[in-house]
């Protein structure tokens, strides 16, 4: 689970069989798609997301915004 100190919203990032999934909480899970090293994104909701391992963190483009999720612990 990620979470963002700016915006009220966490997020889980599970496997489900080979896929990566993200959802956030009370809203409709979604399957990300591999675009690159450490880097996935979801077409359907112009989401692109960038993990960072070093820093348990990754960061969330949407449209113009951008939000850096920290793993919870």
């Amino acid at each position: 689970m990620y979470s963002n100190k700016v915006i009220p919203l966490s997020i889980i990032i599970s496997k489900q069989k080979q896929n990566l999934v993200a959802q956030p909480t009370g809203q409709s899970s979604y399957q990300l798609e591999a675009i690159g090293s450490n880097k996935f994104k979801c077409d359907a909701f112009g989401v692109t997301i960038e993990f960072n391992a070093e820093k348990n963190e990754f960061t969330l483009k949407q449209g113009t915004a951008s939000y850096n999720f920290i793993k919870e612990n």
